[in-house]
């Protein structure tokens, strides 16, 4: 029988979690939320505004996106289990084929999901979000990674997807306050153009916010991972007791 020990964090406490976690390692995972930041602004402003030939250089510098997203979850790893967490380490670490693969996977997937609200990225987050911590931790082959994954994810995928969408509303609310502090400035007749306010403030609080999700991700993983050692462990237990 499952006791309550084995409750799965609820989205609040997966949130508050990493939000700690960030914070204590934020120094290493600033130079990762700024290029994610960086990349992605630029990126789609080439795209939706300059010339065609634009175009394809807007697509490849996005695609340092999920890349950046993967790094920040091996720091966020690498931290909540008390390793140093080093730059140079976590890029190692994201150099794995296998972690690549599914890096882009899922995290493409997230991404088309909050900029596009494409049905089918959301989807795949909600099945695989933890493959990517789980091909950095466990070191497995993607087929194995896909069955861990499968396995964990019972009873977590609504969670990961509702924290997936709480991260989206903050990342929302942040920028709602940035456009209405911007343009407050301008009523109030401060003197300053809104842009100078806006876009300063705008990357700086996305480049603060950003990391929450891939740090979210990890500490949902070893949530569901301690929590399936502990029943099996029960299990064990159960079976000696009973022989």
């Amino acid at each position: 029988m499952v006791t309550r020990e084995f409750r799965p964090l609820a989205t609040g406490e997966a949130l508050d979690v990493a939000i700690n976690v960030t914070k204590r390692a934020f120094a290493v995972l600033a130079p990762f939320a700024v290029a994610t930041v960086g990349t992605s602004g630029l990126g789609a402003y080439a795209f939706f505004t300059l010339g065609p030939g634009f175009q394809l250089a807007a697509l490849i510098s996005l695609l340092t996106v999920p890349f950046a997203l993967l790094v920040m979850c091996v720091v966020a790893l690498d931290t909540y289990f008390g390793r140093t967490a080093t730059v140079a380490s976590a890029i190692r670490s994201s150099l794995r084929p296998t972690a690549l693969v599914i890096g882009y996977l899922v995290f493409g997937a997230s991404l088309m999901g909050l900029v596009a609200g494409v049905l089918p990225g959301l989807v795949i987050l909600a099945w695989a979000g933890i493959a990517v911590p789980i091909v950095i931790e466990e070191h497995g082959r993607l087929f194995d990674t896909i069955a861990r994954t499968w396995r964990l994810t019972r009873g977590v995928r609504g969670t990961i997807l509702a924290f997936y969408l709480w991260f989206a509303l903050i990342l929302g609310v942040l920028s709602a306050a940035v456009w209405i502090t911007a343009f407050g400035l301008e009523t109030l007749g401060v003197g300053l153009d809104p842009s100078v306010v806006l876009w300063p403030l705008a990357f700086v609080t996305a480049a603060a916010a950003i990391p929450i999700f891939p740090v979210g991700l990890a500490v949902m993983y070893v949530d569901a991972r301690v929590r399936n050692e502990a029943f099996d462990l029960q299990q064990r237990l159960e079976a000696i007791r009973t022989s």
